[in-house]
């Protein structure tokens, strides 16, 4: 004959049939003891239930409820990141990387949503903080140069870079919403021409180190004009400007 749950000073296995009021006492004591609650689902109206038929509720109830929490969690942490990558290229601009290591833009970034920050400083002496966002700030990581910048790039929901026409164009092709940052204190600035040109298209935001608080603010990824590979005329307009012929 199949056991039986009896109420004892620990819970134990016997023979015997217990009251409805013990077999609810049961459920209860062994179910929070496992952390959980009885489920609805549970009958205890029956004077008696086999030890089996609980061990098999409790068992798929709690394994349930686990692998709900369990989920719960994964879900979370991929929906909630948001990762910032700020790319400077091979040369130096501590200015950029100053400016993305202030308190100000990292707080207009948490506000905006985003949780990561990773930044590519290259050849600057300008060192920002790392943190590992215990305290609710933003995650951030630093590195000096990469074989490759792809992985960063395809794993951001957001790209601040400097003018480098490499940079930017990698990026616009990989559909990220991107702000420029121009370098001021290079001496043939071209890049800037290039950053403005993409932006007065609104294929991306264009701002300097001291304006960069202010853009992610202002942030609206959508005004965003998707950027056509295939469309040489920004570039072609750049290089007649910049020989003084005439520009349609």
């Amino acid at each position: 004959m199949e056991p039986f749950v009896k109420i004892t000073s620990s819970f134990g296995v016997t023979g015997e049939k217990p009251s409805c009021s013990g077999i609810k006492q049961a459920i209860r004591s062994v179910t929070l003891d496992l952390g959980v609650h009885p489920h609805p689902s549970i009958n205890t109206n029956p004077l008696y239930l086999p030890l089996q038929f609980i061990r098999s509720k409790i068992q798929f109830h709690t394994q349930h409820k686990a692998l709900h929490y369990k989920m719960d969690d994964v879900n979370s942490h991929f929906k909630s990141k948001k990762e910032v990558f700020v790319t400077v290229g091979t040369t130096s601009f501590d200015s950029l990387v100053r400016a993305v290591d202030s308190d100000q833009v990292k707080e207009a970034l948490l506000e905006k949503g985003y949780t990561h920050l990773v930044i590519q400083m290259g050849r600057g002496s300008f060192v920002p903080r790392k943190s590992s966002g215990e305290d609710g700030s933003l995650v951030v990581d630093y590195f000096t140069f990469s074989s490759s910048i792809a992985d960063y790039l395809r794993s951001a929901s957001l790209v601040i870079s400097h003018a480098g026409s490499g940079s930017i164009f990698e990026t616009l092709r990989m559909a990220k919403p991107l702000i420029v940052v121009v370098n001021e204190d290079l001496m043939d600035n071209h890049q800037s021409e290039l950053a403005e040109e993409l932006a007065e298209r609104k294929h991306l935001f264009c701002a300097r180190p001291q304006t960069l608080c202010e853009v992610i603010k202002s942030l609206s990824l959508d005004i965003i004009v998707p950027y056509e590979p295939g469309d040489a005329n920004t570039v072609a307009k750049l290089i007649n400007k910049h020989l003084g012929f005439p520009v349609d």
